[in-house]
């Protein structure tokens, strides 16, 4: 297990929830939810993984402002949206860096399929950072290997 905290923003996403859950379930220490009001069955699916659920003051997916870090047990903090998941590479890349890294975050790359196929959506966002109780300077790495978000397509109506 890895001492990764996992922070996931929803409303209602209970198509996309599980697929993101089941990628990282049992691998991080801990799985963290700031759901904006899910109507669906969001937080029930999420409850089934032992997920912390917190409730976010706005109805948007962004988590910053949800949470303090006093609220999160891993050493490292990785923000995900539901429709997200980590891949093996990623998984093994993230075990093999975190040990020994003296950076304080990761820029991540983030890949899209909108039409079953992997693109680049970004080249790297800050999405994995150190729990720090201090402001002190920051310095960032860049992983290698990819987040995947799994886009569904509305089906066009005529």
């Amino acid at each position: 297990m890895t001492d990764i905290s996992v922070v996931i923003t929803t409303y209602n996403e209970e198509k996309n929830i599980k697929r993101c859950l089941e990628a990282i379930y049992g691998w991080v220490k801990e799985l963290i939810i700031v759901d904006a009001g899910s109507t669906d069955k969001t937080v029930t699916i999420c409850k089934k993984y032992n997920c912390k659920i917190l409730t976010a003051k706005t109805k948007k997916r962004d988590s910053r402002g949800a949470f303090n870090p006093s609220q999160i047990n891993g050493k490292w903090v990785l923000v995900l949206n539901a429709d997200e998941e980590l891949s093996i590479p990623l998984k093994i890349e993230l075990t093999k860096t975190l040990g020994s890294s003296t950076y304080s975050g990761f820029y991540v790359p983030v890949v899209k399929n909108p039409d079953d196929k992997w693109v680049l959506k970004s080249s790297g966002e800050l999405r994995l950072f150190k729990k720090m109780k201090d402001k002190g300077k920051k310095n960032y790495g860049h992983l290698k290997n990819p987040i995947r978000q799994y886009i569904k397509k509305e089906p066009m109506h005529i």
